[in-house]
């Protein structure tokens, strides 16, 4: 059940591709490659409560000024500022921050009843080493990395009863915060149901695979012209047809549009039916989600939104796991866009439109 995994991404992408997780505008696509993670859980502990023997400082070796500074896996956790930022329930155990990281924010949502956690941190160490933290952190773990642009790199799976989306991003590379941090982080945590974890692992059967000891084969846009490195295994996201979708914004079934939420600017294609929304909003931050089953096409569908935003700045699509994402920046709201492959019913194609109108 591709679609299972496929929603799950797509709801953590929705703030990771708002705001500070953003993919950088500049960054090479010619050397994306996917990779297995070699990491299981290391043992490291969280500061609430749990196993912090590794809490002293060994002065050898952490000067930030250093090109050779280590995020070191046993001081995991320790010296973090805002920690109380991190939601109560957030497995700091399985998914720990380098050591005098900053936790810029935290969110809890649900998701069909089950919890998600995400953490957004910064931190002074250098892209390389959190990076080499995390592939440590890992190792064994089965997770899988992507690297989504030159500076910006992804680790994501089923991993301990949890759907994990972890992002490191280089700074420099696309600055968002105070240019003293080098390196930000930003977690998405589901933790499954039994229900849930089984359909994931049949989705992982029906690949012929196991996590384990698997390593994703490298692809070059010359060894892969149709981007179908990233896809369900069929080119299911070319070759639409725009013009199919004969109307929008009519005859939508569901859960109401939410208040905020621009269908002029970004519509929805008439005869969906509606799943999921999302709202957020705190001061100048305005942030609007839907998710729902479209009876058209994954193709065309990205035909559709892809002429629709044709003269959009930044606008960019490409396959990331079981979906296609579509980026863009217009009227100065910026714009994501997932659709994926669905067999809901008489529904072909799935999608979740998010748009962030911060100041």
């Amino acid at each position: 059940m591709k679609n299972v995994t496929a929603l799950l991404l797509a709801f953590f992408m929705t703030f990771s591709f708002i705001g500070c997780g953003r993919i950088s505008d500049n960054g090479d696509t010619n050397k994306k490659r996917s990779e297995n993670v070699s990491g299981k859980e290391n043992g490291v502990k969280g500061n609430d409560g749990k196993d912090k023997s590794n809490e002293k400082e060994d002065k050898k070796g952490t000067d930030r000024n250093s090109e050779d500074y280590p995020a070191v896996i046993s001081k995991a956790n320790t010296n973090l500022t805002n920690e109380d930022k991190i939601p109560d329930g957030y497995p700091m155990e399985l998914v720990p921050f380098p050591a005098g990281a900053e936790i810029y924010s935290g969110t809890e949502r649900d998701l069909w009843g089950m919890p998600c956690y995400l953490v957004t941190a910064i931190t002074e160490d250098n892209f390389k080493d959190v990076l080499s933290f995390y592939k440590e952190v890992f190792k064994n773990s089965g997770l899988f990395g992507n690297t989504l642009s030159e500076g910006s790199y992804m680790i994501q799976g089923e991993y301990e009863k949890m759907n994990l989306i972890l992002t490191i991003k280089e700074e420099k590379k696309d600055s968002t915060f105070d240019p003293k941090y080098k390196t930000s982080i930003e977690t998405y945590v589901a933790l499954l149901k039994d229900e849930t974890l089984g359909q994931l692992q049949e989705a992982e059967g029906n690949n012929n695979h196991s996590n384990e000891g698997y390593t994703m084969e490298e692809f070059y846009p010359e060894e892969d012209p149709n981007k179908q490195s990233n896809s369900t295994g069929d080119d299911i996201f070319t070759g639409g047809n725009a013009n199919a979708i004969e109307s929008v914004n009519t005859t939508l079934t569901g859960e109401p549009i939410p208040k905020g939420f621009d269908t002029d600017l970004v519509p929805v294609p008439s005869g969906s039916v509606i799943s999921f929304t999302s709202s957020f909003e705190d001061g100048g931050n305005k942030i609007y989600a839907v998710s729902g089953s479209s009876k058209y096409k994954p193709n065309d569908l990205v035909a559709y939104y892809m002429k629709l935003l044709k003269d959009a700045e930044k606008l960019q699509g490409e396959p990331v796991m079981y979906s296609y994402l579509i980026e863009a920046t217009l009227n100065d709201v910026y714009i994501s866009i997932y659709i994926y492959e669905d067999n809901y019913d008489d529904y072909k194609s799935g999608f979740e439109i998010s748009m962030d109108l911060s100041n």
